[in-house]
């Protein structure tokens, strides 16, 4: 089933969930064509045997920086965030579920670069955020776009060598101010990007290259489905 959620609320997503609803959300954008820089997902949840997958897909020629963001239902705090850097055309699949240990995290197959990296393709949530987070609403924000797809962002995350990014590691350094010589936030994931990463110069020396960035370009398509895995 496909679906328009702009005029649900959280209680009838909660109740369209229940019965194994999935949809496809249309991120904000003045041409109302189903494509834009901004998704909100209704709701997501990891209760009893149930799990909550999303795809995002950028449909554009250029590199895209998206923030995932995951509220828990219980007060919209902020349980588990992280970046998605999208070369040209590329789709990323996720998978929220909790375990038999109760923890919940975010698993995916997907070889798009994130920021923070996902270990073993798993990114926990965080135990200190843990309370309250088995159900909420997702936020899929386009953040920016390089100008240049010879900039040092979009070369280091294009798929360019058998179905992999160049350097996912060089792109994850853009986010993390220790990098740039200040405290690293403890939990991992910063909201702005900067405007100096890591690069190699034509002697493989490691170096800072520049990118700079511009608006997405309304070019995001967002989708979700919610699954009981035991049916």
């Amino acid at each position: 089933m496909k679906a328009n959620f702009k005029p649900l609320g959280l209680a009838a997503a909660v109740a369209a969930a229940t019965a194994g609803y999935a949809g496809v959300v249309n991120a904000q954008s003045v041409a109302n064509n189903g494509l834009g820089d901004l998704a909100l997902v209704p709701y997501y949840t990891t209760r009893g045997d149930f799990g909550t997958g999303l795809h995002v897909i950028n449909t554009s020629a250029q590199t895209q920086v998206v923030k995932l963001r995951f509220r828990r239902g219980s007060d919209s705090l902020d349980a588990m965030d992280f970046n998605l850097i999208m070369s040209p055309y590329d789709e990323w699949t996720g998978f929220l579920s909790e375990d038999s240990s109760g923890d919940i995290s975010m698993s995916t197959q997907d070889t798009t670069c994130t920021s923070p990296i996902f270990a073993n393709g798993k990114f926990p949530l965080a135990d200190i955020w843990r309370d309250g987070a088995e159900e909420g609403y997702i936020e899929v924000i386009g953040m920016g776009s390089p100008l240049s797809e010879t900039m040092p962002i979009a070369t280091q995350a294009k798929h360019a060598r058998k179905g992999a990014p160049d350097n996912c590691a060089f792109v994850d350094m853009n986010f993390l101010d220790a990098y740039l010589g200040s405290a690293e936030d403890p939990r991992g994931v910063h909201n702005s990007m900067t405007t100096a990463g890591p690069v190699l110069d034509a002697d493989g020396k490691l170096g800072l290259g520049v990118s700079v960035y511009g608006d997405t370009g309304d070019v995001l398509k967002v989708s979700w489905f919610i699954r009981n895995s035991e049916k």
